[in-house]
């Protein structure tokens, strides 16, 4: 029996919503860019609409960590990632950095909200 777990999260400035699945298979949060071309057209990150979105440098030290894979690797200066997973499919793309935007629920029906700047795919 195979389950599929989302949640909503927020990415960037100003805020842009995303359901992202939640892999146990992969340390690796990746969301649909607006220059994927054969990705669906909704559900997308376009950088240009995110004043806090970069690309990861090769020198950043999440990068010269992942580089010890071989999923993880550098191309014109920029962190990039490929990844395979068990079923054939799979993801490649740029790291990017970008604010994460999280909310949850207390049990006094209170809203939280916390953000924080994150790696991504």
């Amino acid at each position: 029996f195979a389950s599929v777990y989302l949640a909503p999260i927020k990415l960037g400035f100003p805020p842009q919503e995303f359901k992202v699945l939640i892999d146990t298979g992969s340390e690796v949060l990746w969301v649909k860019s607006n220059a994927c071309a054969n990705c669906p057209r909704y559900n997308r990150l376009g950088s240009a609409a995110s004043s806090t979105a970069g690309s990861l440098p090769c020198s950043n030290q999440f990068c010269a960590a992942a580089t010890r894979t071989a999923a993880t690797h550098c191309v014109s200066h920029q962190c990039s990632y490929t990844i395979q997973y068990a079923d054939g499919s799979g993801t490649s793309g740029l790291y990017m950095t970008d604010r994460f935007y999280l909310s949850s629920i207390s049990p006094d029906s209170m809203v939280a909200s916390s953000s924080a700047l994150v790696v991504f795919g």
